[in-house]
């Protein structure tokens, strides 16, 4: 049986999310948003920043979501 390939394209990759939304929208494709990767996005996203992302990906029905984790600058 052959697996099904999950797509998933960078947010980063565009110059704002509701771009990335609208490409993944319109081509079909799921996102992984990417402004997560430096952990300072985590410390300085309000609650209403959040908010506006995910009534942007609701409206655009986009469901299969990924979030890439900060890598950077880590201290293990």
């Amino acid at each position: 049986m052959k697996e099904k390939l999950t797509l998933f394209v960078s947010s980063l990759a565009f110059r704002t999310i509701s771009e990335a939304i609208e490409f993944c929208n319109q081509n079909r494709v799921n996102i992984e948003i990417g402004m997560f990767a430096r952990a300072d996005n985590i410390d300085n996203t309000n609650d209403e920043e959040l908010a506006q992302i995910k009534e942007s990906l609701d409206k655009n029905n986009l469901k299969n979501i990924a979030l890439h984790g900060a890598c950077f600058s880590l201290c293990p």
